[in-house]
This record gives structure tokens, C-alpha cells and sequence, in this order.
């Protein structure tokens, strides 16, 4: 007789141990009474696909590179990729407000200079070349009657012959405007070994000087022609002969006095506000007054250098007249302030 399952009724195989349709274990002979059934696995459990296989059958989220985690800059980095700003230079005392040293304190400061200058021998290099090429040229001198042209050439450009004719005074001329001479070559190579710029500030200096010499009235002619009245003093005192042979001491000058003018600073400019304000009782003059008197400077040394060019000395003496007219008009100017002060009163 066919078995059929209890539950469905669905007819069962003779071997069969779990019905087809619903799944229910049949009972093996002589377990009904202990209510035991056949504890064989189900087939149908294997076929199906397990939960931990559908777990593993999804794709996987593929993990960011590490590279992507440092793509964007971070904060420190941005720190230091901004430029920082340059450290900017001290200011010159001389423009200090309120701070304008006298003359015996300026001279000071630029005597202690010199001495650390002195302690450095590389320092000294371009002065100590140019000392060995005086003395080459003195000693040329005398077993020539005239200078080949090489070596008037090199006399000229080093001002070898300032100082050596004319007596006392004009020798005391030629030891000034020889260390202004040195100055100057120091002040211009020294720079070059450290990657500088010996002639900045030259091309400012000239628009300053158009700027300063644009005189609107009387006060302002004073300062002006008193510069240009002490350049060509100085330069008849340092070129006795005032022949073209010794001119380089008054192209020095103008380069000198250019940079100063174009740099805003330098030995002439603080040199101009210690003496005023020595010799004014702590008064010192205006941005402006120092500039036209820098401004006549450079006109009186650049006017000199083309007077050498005449048979006579006239430098000294235009320059004493040029002085002259400065007292002048510093006396109408004053004039003048006092009226227009009394008319306001």
C-alpha cells in the first residue's frame, strides 16, 4: 500500500524520507511510537544559496587611495607658501622725526663706522689697489716729461695728480678729495661681491634734482644757490689747478651726491641736517630746504667739472658769488615772512 504524507497526502516513494511537496520528515517503521523521524539533511537546503554566499556575492566598496587623502593642501602648507614680507631696512637717523643728531655726534657715528671698516681687511682691498696705483703713476711721473696716454688715461680716472702742485693748501685739497675719491671706489666695487647694485638710486637723483631745482620764490632760491656756491668752493679747494687733468674728483661728486638725492639718505644728506641743526640752536630745516641744497650741490660740482675746460680758474670765485647771492635772498625771504606775519597780525 503507497505511503502518503500526513500532512499533504501527497503519495511518498518507498526509500522516500521527507515529503516532495510540503517537506515533512516521514516516519521511518518502527519509530512511530517514538516519534522519531529520519534525521537525514533535507537535499533542499543545499540548494539554495546561503546567506553568508549572498553576503559575499555583492560587490565590495573598492577603499579610497591614499593619495586622495593628501590631495588637498593642507593648513601648514598653506602657511608657508604665502610670501613673507621683506624685513625692511632701518631708517636713516636723519629722517627720524625728531631725531636729528649734531654734527660732532654725526661725525662720530661715521668715524666708528670707518674703524669697523679697519677691521675687516677685504674692506680695504679697493683703497689699498688704489694707494699701490698713486704711488705707480707718482714714480712714472718722474721719468716722464708727459704721461703716455694709457697712463694719463689711468691718472685721470683715479685723480693720481690731486694735490701734488700748488703749495700747502692745495695739497691739504688734494688728501680730501683723494679719500672721496676712495670712498667712492669702495662704495661702488665692495658691492659687486655681494651681488648689489653700485648705481641705484643714480637715475632718481637726476629727476630730483629737476625737482629740486623748480624753485616758485624767494626762500626758495637760497638753499639752492648756496649748494651751488659750495660745490664749486669745494672744487676749486680740491682741484687747485682746476684743470680737466684732475676733474674726476667733481664727476665723483655728482655720482655721489645723485645717489644720495635718488636714495633718500647717505653721508651728505645726514651731513646737511646735523649742521643745520648745530648751528640753528636744534632747529632743523625741511625735506624740501635739504633736497635744493643737494639739488644746488650737484648743478655747482656738474658746472665746475665744465668750467675746467677754460684757460682760468674762475670756480672759487663763482662760487663765493653764488654764495653771496644766497645771503641775499635768504635776507629777502625773511623780509618777506616777517611783512606777511605783521599783515596777518
Amino acid at each position: 500500500m503507497a505511503t502518503r504524507c500526513k500532512k499533504c497526502g501527497v503519495p511518498l516513494s518507498e526509500d522516500a524520507r521527507f515529503c516532495r511537496n510540503c517537506g515533512t520528515p516521514v516516519m521511518l517503521p518502527g519509530s512511530a511510537g517514538t516519534g522519531k523521524a529520519d534525521q537525514r539533511p533535507d537535499p533542499r537546503q543545499y540548494s539554495q544559496p546561503q546567506p553568508a554566499q549572498r553576503q559575499y556575492s555583492q560587490p565590495q566598496q573598492t577603499p579610497q587611495p591614499a593619495q586622495q587623502r593628501y590631495s588637498q593642501p593642507q593648513p601648514a602648507q598653506q602657511q608657508f607658501s604665502q610670501p613673507q614680507p621683506a624685513p625692511q631696512a632701518a631708517p636713516d637717523p636723519a629722517y627720524a622725526d625728531g631725531n636729528y643728531p649734531g654734527l660732532g655726534a654725526y661725525l662720530k657715528s661715521y668715524i666708528r663706522k670707518i674703524g669697523d671698516v679697519l677691521k675687516d681687511p677685504k674692506q680695504l682691498l679697493p683703497t689699498i689697489v688704489l694707494g699701490a696705483v698713486w704711488m705707480a703713476l707718482s714714480v712714472a711721473g718722474s721719468f716722464f716729461r708727459t704721461l703716455p696716454l694709457p697712463l694719463s688715461v689711468l691718472s685721470f680716472l683715479t685723480y693720481a695728480q690731486g694735490g701734488m702742485y700748488g703749495g700747502l693748501l692745495a695739497a691739504a685739497g688734494g688728501i680730501l678729495g683723494k679719500v672721496v675719491v676712495a670712498a667712492f671706489l669702495n662704495a661702488m666695487i665692495m658691492p659687486l661681491f655681494k651681488g648689489g647694485k653700485p648705481f641705484e638710486g643714480v637715475a632718481g637723483g637726476i629727476g630730483g634734482v629737476f625737482k629740486g631745482a623748480a624753485v616758485q620764490g624767494i626762500n626758495e632760491i637760497s638753499p639752492l644757490t648756496f649748494g651751488v656756491g659750495a660745490a664749486l668752493v669745494l672744487y676749486g679747494f680740491m682741484n687747485s689747478r682746476q684743470n680737466l687733468q684732475e676733474a674726476m674728483v667733481g664727476i665723483v661728486a655728482v655720482i655721489m651726491l645723485l645717489k644720495n638725492i635718488g636714495s633718500k639718505g647717505g653721508f651728505m644728506t645726514g651731513l646737511i641736517f646735523s649742521v643745520a641743526s648745530t648751528f640753528s640752536g636744534g632747529r632743523t630745516p625741511s625735506r624740501i630746504t635739504v633736497d635744493r641744497v643737494l639739488s644746488g650741490l650737484t648743478i655747482g660740482f656738474t658746472l665746475a667739472v665744465a668750467l675746467s675746460a677754460l684757460s682760468f680758474r674762475p670756480c672759487v670765485w663763482a662760487g663765493l658769488v653764488f654764495l653771496a647771492i644766497s645771503i641775499v635772498f635768504r635776507f629777502l625771504g625773511k623780509g618777506k615772512r616777517q611783512a606777511v606775519a605783521a599783515g596777518r597780525a
